[in-house]
């Protein structure tokens, strides 16, 4: 076997080793909620995917099953945040149909869909995982270049060399983010009042509508900014929803 092999199997198994979950732990889990769900014992089955949920093992039907029930329950904010995390998933036109139904019978506005939101839905949610198997895949560049550089294989230097500025180009994006407000969060609470500062004493500016999907530019665990038509505002991050795979809050 040629040398490079191995290093190109480890290249390219380090993202998987990064983003695998436990499989033994969601086979067991999703088997107990689905056939609860089956037998419609829907009030025992939604504990149990939201369990699923928070440890980051997700699947487009799981969440279709959730957004049901949510919908049952009377839970239009966390349905749209279920169905709107299939969809960006999945990229199922039924799924959307389903959120602008939805959004439709509840008066809610309508999403703004682009074909780029899955791509960056999934870039937000692993980010850190990105810098990780940047910077992994930038020592082992970093480490075949010095070898090259001791064997003189001129060829292989420069190669090798192209593919580390590459990816510090990739890292260096990567930890910006230009696409941050492509962050997605759902407005949960009935009167969510938005201000111009993250301030308790701050005058209200606006309401944002129940259901209203708002783009996320900054947030902690007070105060999440948002971005309006007019100008940047704040919210109080309890009342919203965020869209990620490996968190449900």
């Amino acid at each position: 076997m040629p040398r490079k092999f191995p290093f190109l199997i480890l290249l390219f198994s380090i993202p998987l080793i990064l983003l695998s979950s436990d499989p033994k732990f969601y086979a067991q889990s999703l088997s107990r909620a689905d056939s609860l769900y089956r037998d419609h014992r829907y009030l025992e089955a939604y504990p149990v995917y939201q369990e699923i949920e928070k440890k980051g093992y997700v699947s487009v039907r799981m969440l279709l099953s959730m957004a049901y029930i949510e919908e049952s329950l009377g839970q239009v904010a966390e349905a749209l945040r279920s169905l709107s995390k299939g969809y960006l998933l999945s990229y199922d036109p039924e799924i959307r149909e389903k959120i602008e139904s939805l959004l439709a019978d509840h008066d809610i506005p309508k999403y703004d869909f682009s074909d780029m939101d899955p791509i960056f839905f999934l870039a937000n949610t692993y980010r850190k995982q990105g810098l990780w198997v940047c910077g992994l895949i930038g020592f082992v560049l970093l480490s075949l270049l010095s070898y090259a550089k001791y064997k003189r294989k001129e060829h292989a230097i420069f190669s090798l060399f192209g593919g580390l500025s590459v990816i510090i180009v990739v890292w260096i994006v990567w930890w910006n983010q230009p696409w941050r407000d492509k962050s997605f969060a759902i407005v949960k609470q009935k009167q969510a009042w938005a201000k111009a500062k993250p301030a308790s004493g701050a005058s209200p500016i606006q309401t944002i509508p129940y259901g209203e999907r708002v783009h996320i530019l900054n947030s902690d665990s007070v105060w999440t900014e948002i971005q309006r038509p007019e100008k940047n505002l704040f919210i109080r991050t309890h009342a919203l929803l965020t869209l990620s795979i490996l968190s449900s809050s």
